[in-house]
């Protein structure tokens, strides 16, 4: 029984082994992601959309102060554009490479530190259209869909919750073992 519990032992070490050698490299990676404050999620980096308009989506990586927060949007060389939706969208764009910043601003239009996030995309020329897209038909009424959000990456807490989740696993079949009765 005691090569048992030592081969268990081994067996733990081992998994939290990586564990705790990457924890480093997760926690400056969180602490580089929470600098920004503010994440795009929708465009992706170097997207190429195949339309005139572009919806844009964002969210700020942690709690804002109290009320609704102001994010100011810039497109290319267009006017700024204030709001308090998490999501926005510009039409008329035309095809070619588009720069977009979403920075968190504060009550007189000041932008607040660390609330900026930048994203490079490009428009293409919209596919050729059949007869069937002219004002009443349903391509015209109904945009396609933004993509859905993302998943947990690898930095998140998913990955340490599941080593935590094995961790209670083992230590479950462990116990049950130990106060189960011996056989002689």
């Amino acid at each position: 029984m005691k090569k048992f519990r030592v081969l268990v032992l081994i067996f733990l070490l081992a998994i939290a082994a990586p564990l705790v050698l990457h924890h480093r490299a997760w926690a400056r990676q969180a602490i580089q992601a929470q600098a920004s404050g503010l994440r795009i999620v929708s465009p992706k980096p170097d997207d190429k959309l195949p339309q005139t308009f572009v919806s844009v989506q964002y969210q700020p990586l942690g709690p804002t102060a109290a009320g609704m927060p102001t994010y100011e949007l810039r497109l290319d060389a267009r006017d700024p554009v204030q709001t308090t939706d998490t999501t926005y969208t510009f039409n008329g764009l035309t095809p070619g490479s588009h720069d977009l910043i979403v920075q968190m601003v504060d009550a007189n239009g000041t932008p607040i530190a660390n609330t900026r996030s930048e994203v490079k995309f490009v428009t293409v020329n919209p596919p050729a259209t059949t007869g069937n897209s002219g004002p009443g038909s349903t391509a015209a009424l109904f945009p396609p869909l933004p993509s859905p959000p993302d998943l947990p990456g690898e930095n998140g807490s998913l990955p340490l919750l599941s080593v935590i989740g094995f961790g209670i696993l083992v230590g479950g079949v462990i116990s049950a073992l130990r106060t189960r009765p011996a056989h002689k």
